[in-house]
């Protein structure tokens, strides 16, 4: 949870373009919470009607919502391969749940990306036995079907992931079967997947392996790094990776945790991820929104109960 500003001195960024919809999502306890970071109001559906409990994979692509994978509430701890598909536009019903083609592998924690507007690549993940998946597949959008993509060098779960000019995947970090030396993050080229994915390494001095941690792109050949779920009493660097050099450009350091196991938000020069915290006492879980500005990486959080 983030609670501090990080003042930080960064170089002006061009802003971000601004998507027909706005919307960030989590999905919990059978319930989808959604934020609109432009009214800044809050709504849940529930889920019932498909039987999704939690842990799947939220991606917007062309104003839907796909929800990909993770629990039931029949299988409860099992792994499923669903996938459901719900139009935000005019306003998100959840008696319009639409049936998608199901992910070939049942599998929770994996990465989901856009690629254009026809493509979302699912990468990595966990197995039913809690091993690590480095399997990557891609859906389209228009055909509703599902494709194999290169496999990664690693299997991971709880990576970053996202996609720079619209055609380069970057996944990084993670849980993985090494130790806490882990130390790459990978690329692909889906113009040219023959090539396969290619090992970027990371200098030691970029620090521990992060679990989910804010990935997103601020320009068309730089990612934001920012947080993750490694270590919460220490703080976590802050980065800008420059995909042109391979280099790792330090920033603030904040002091408290930003955890992004969701698909972000992007918005003129500011980023939006949601998260919650359960409460100690009975009640309902704490949801808040973390925007963190790319002038100068402050970060400002708004608590809100859907």
């Amino acid at each position: 949870m983030a609670s501090s500003t990080a003042s930080a001195t960064s170089k002006k960024v061009p802003p971000l373009p601004t998507p027909a919809t706005l919307t960030v999502h989590y999905l919990m306890n059978g319930k989808l919470v959604c934020y609109n970071v432009r009214t800044h109001s809050a709504f849940k559906i529930s889920t019932e009607s498909i039987g999704l409990l939690e842990w799947a994979q939220l991606i917007e692509v062309n104003q839907t919502l796909h929800l990909m994978g993770g629990h039931t509430s029949a299988s409860k701890e099992t792994d499923v391969h669903c996938h459901y598909a719900l139009p935000l536009l005019p306003a998100p019903d959840p008696h319009k749940f639409v049936k998608k083609a199901d992910i070939p592998l049942a599998v929770t924690g994996f990465g989901a990306t856009r690629v254009l507007s026809e493509w979302v690549y699912l990468a990595g993940g966990y197995a039913p036995n809690q091993s690590y998946h480095n399997e990557c597949w891609k859906y389209s959008v228009s055909r509703d079907v599902w494709a194999r993509a290169p496999s990664m060098n690693v299997g991971r779960a709880g990576h970053g992931i996202c996609t720079i000019s619209e055609r380069t995947i970057f996944v990084y970090r993670g849980n993985v079967d090494r130790s806490e030396d882990f130390n790459m993050l990978e690329r692909l080229d889906t113009a040219d997947e023959e090539q396969g994915w290619v090992i970027v390494q990371i200098p030691k001095e970029v620090g521990r392996a992060y679990l989910d941690p804010l990935f997103v792109p601020v320009s068309n050949t730089e990612i934001l790094i920012m947080g993750g779920g490694y270590r919460p009493d220490v703080p976590q660097p802050t980065w800008i990776y420059d995909s042109l050099t391979s280099k790792f450009i330090g920033r603030a350091e904040i002091k408290s945790q930003i955890i992004c196991d969701n698909m972000p938000a992007t918005s003129g020069h500011y980023v939006y991820c949601i998260d919650f915290e359960e409460k100690e006492e009975s009640g309902p879980p704490r949801f808040y929104i973390t925007a963190v500005s790319l002038f100068d990486l402050s970060i400002r959080e708004l608590a809100f109960h859907p």
